[in-house]
């Protein structure tokens, strides 16, 4: 006896398959390459979960009829001073280089990775989609975490120092393993860690900001991790910074985030326009008209805007309405969101639990696909930001590569 499902891409193609009760969702899973023409990837459930390869089907969560999506990720990369690791569209792990490059030791458990974090003195821990953490590499710069292991689970978030390592769990709290002289030893401010939103690390201490905008420090004092004199002006806190020298003559890319903030004042005048992101490019084309070109079923900046749909992130990604996350720890807030916040017509069955109902999709369709009003279409002007350029023309104001004003002649719109 076998069961037989429907798999899909993002990009809306799909295609029927089945394996065997005895077979392994391994074997589905590459089945489903071969009819859809895709390399290696992960397959989610009808609730975004990621199915494990080596479960049988009949002890899998999986029905006949069931609709499953294959996920294709991106290959991410993390490094240490001398390694690196990255993580394949599948969730398996590769590593090279030097100190802490073995992780065979490890091997079996490095499946459906979800993120890698590293110490520069030579250690990895990589999250896994149940939220519990694997760690390889010098154990006296984080590779061993023996000690704490029955406290990492439900892990959100994981920060580095040069060579230990600080956990935030679902709960707020916090865990932290390596050596004291990195900030590895935690146990002085213990109590005061609850409720922690984030971390930043120097190479030696830690900095939580917790959710009342306090921050609590530790690790080496030098490093940071003393804040005693400046501990009154910590105060309603919204993020810590680290600062770093660089030298003349080098590029230095930082991650989106850093790059820009969202404003806590609300706005004055509505905001109806898309922000894509910014990169530094040869090319004249956009992210998204390069996606188009590889995937005909994802539609080019110019069909994008037409339709008012969702464009890519930088990384490629269609971006979520909500995590994987959220129906298993927050079920009951999204649902209740999504009833008072979506009409019924965008919304689709889902199956939560054991439950189908109605929520509103992961990934959402553009305004014109759902039978919606739109919005005033683009003017060439507003597009032609969507696409690269050296410079740009807007309200008749020249503005340059780095977005500074050129010039106050009037020109042609772009």
């Amino acid at each position: 006896m076998s069961i037989a499902v429907e798999v899909g891409l993002l990009s809306g193609k799909r295609a029927s398959v089945q394996a065997g009760l005895d077979e392994t969702v391994e074997t589905l899973k590459q089945r489903a390459q071969v009819a859809l023409g895709v390399g290696k990837g992960r397959l989610l459930d009808s609730s975004g979960n990621v199915l494990d390869v080596c479960t049988p089907m009949k002890k899998a969560r999986v029905q006949n009829g069931d609709s499953l999506t294959f996920h294709i990720g991106r290959v991410q990369i993390q490094s240490t001073g001398s390694t690196f690791a990255a993580i394949l569209g599948d969730g398996a792990v590769v590593t090279w280089g030097n100190t802490g490059s073995d992780s065979s030791a490890v091997r079996d458990q490095l499946k459906n990775v979800q993120q890698i974090q590293a110490t520069v003195g030579g250690a990895f821990a990589a999250i896994l989609a149940d939220r519990s953490v694997v760690t390889w590499g010098q154990p006296t710069r984080g590779g061993a975490s023996a000690a704490v292991q029955q406290q990492l689970n439900d892990v959100q978030q994981i920060q580095a120092s040069f060579g230990a390592f600080a956990a935030i769990l679902g709960d707020g709290s916090v865990v932290t393993w390596g050596p004291a002289d990195f900030g590895g030893d935690s146990s002085a401010v213990q109590d005061q860690l609850k409720n922690v939103q984030r971390i930043q690390a120097t190479c030696g201490a830690f900095a939580a900001i917790l959710l009342d905008g306090s921050v609590v420090t530790w690790g080496a004092a030098h490093c940071g991790g003393d804040s005693g004199a400046v501990k009154d002006f910590l105060r309603n806190v919204q993020q810590t910074w680290l600062s770093k020298e660089i030298a003349p003559g080098y590029l230095v890319i930082f991650y989106q985030e850093i790059l820009h903030e969202v404003p806590r004042e609300t706005l004055v005048e509505d905001s109806l326009r898309l922000f894509v992101g910014w990169r530094l490019t040869e090319s004249e084309q956009s992210l998204q008209d390069l996606a188009s070109q590889a995937d005909p079923g994802v539609p080019d900046t110019k069909a994008l805007l037409e339709a008012q749909g969702v464009p890519l992130l930088p990384s490629g990604q269609w971006p979520p309405m909500y995590a994987k996350s959220h129906l298993l720890f927050w079920k009951t807030g999204l649902l209740s969101w999504s009833d008072r916040n979506v009409r019924d017509s965008c919304k689709e069955w889902t199956k939560v639990g054991t439950q189908m109902v109605r929520l509103v999709p992961r990934w959402f369709r553009s305004l014109r696909s759902l039978g919606l009003p739109l919005y005033a279409g683009y003017t060439e002007e507003e597009e032609s930001l969507m696409r690269p350029a050296a410079a740009w023309i807007l309200r008749n104001r020249r503005f340059g590569e780095h977005g500074t004003f050129l010039a106050h002649e009037t020109q042609e719109e772009c």
